[in-house]
C-alpha cells in the first residue's frame, strides 16, 4: 500500500507522469487518473485539498492494479 500511496503523491507533485512502477506493474499514472471520473475531477478542482486529491488517485490506483492482477493464480 506505501508504494501506492507514494505513486499517488508522485503523481501529484507531477501529473504529466506517464510510467511509473508499482511492484511488478507499471502504471501510466496520468492516463489512471483521466480514466477515473472522479479521480479526474477531483484533481482539477482548486478547492478540494491535497488530501482528499491524493486519496481520490489512491483510489484509481488501487482499481487500475485491481484491474491488471488476475485474482487467481
Amino acid at each position: 500500500m506505501d508504494a501506492v500511496i507514494a505513486a499517488a503523491e508522485v503523481y501529484l507533485a507531477d501529473p504529466s507522469t506517464r510510467s511509473h512502477q508499482i511492484g511488478l506493474y507499471t502504471l501510466d499514472l496520468a492516463a489512471v487518473v483521466a480514466f477515473n471520473d472522479r479521480a479526474a475531477r477531483l484533481v482539477a478542482d482548486p478547492q478540494v485539498d491535497r488530501s482528499a486529491k491524493r486519496r481520490a488517485v489512491t483510489t484509481a490506483l488501487l482499481i487500475a492494479l485491481a484491474d491488471q492482477r488476475p485474482l487467481y493464480q
